[in-house]
């Protein structure tokens, strides 16, 4: 009986890994070089701006009008929404990704890093 409560723990410490995962928190990752980002925040340690691309993922804030006066209402329906945003040399930046009118933003996700032009 002692032998499986360690294997438990390690299923359970497994599972719980998995949850964070699944749910949008990960370890910082290089995006571009000298780019780094973690969640939405980005740290730029280049000599020139950097462009941040992503995608927020939103949530509509009223729920779903029922096709049917007897129908419930149904759940807010979730999209993606692109962002991009400018993080200064040398510096760290919160992203802020807006969504569409009042939808919020349930998680987000950076997809690339560029060098900034200026235009």
């Amino acid at each position: 009986m002692h032998s499986r409560i360690p294997t438990m723990l390690a299923v359970s410490a497994g599972a719980a890994a998995v949850s964070l995962g699944a749910a949008g928190i990960a370890a910082a990752h290089d995006v571009a070089p000298g780019i780094t980002c973690h969640a939405l925040t980005c740290t730029n340690d280049n000599d020139d701006p950097y462009t941040i691309s992503g995608v927020a993922y939103c949530q509509g804030s009223h729920e779903v009008i029922p096709p049917f006066p007897d129908m419930p209402p149904g759940a807010p329906q979730t999209y993606d929404y692109p962002f991009s945003g400018v993080v200064a040399p040398h510096s760290t930046q919160d992203l802020a990704p807006l969504c569409r009118g009042s939808d919020i933003v349930i998680g987000g996700t950076i997809t690339s890093a560029t060098p900034d032009s200026g235009d």
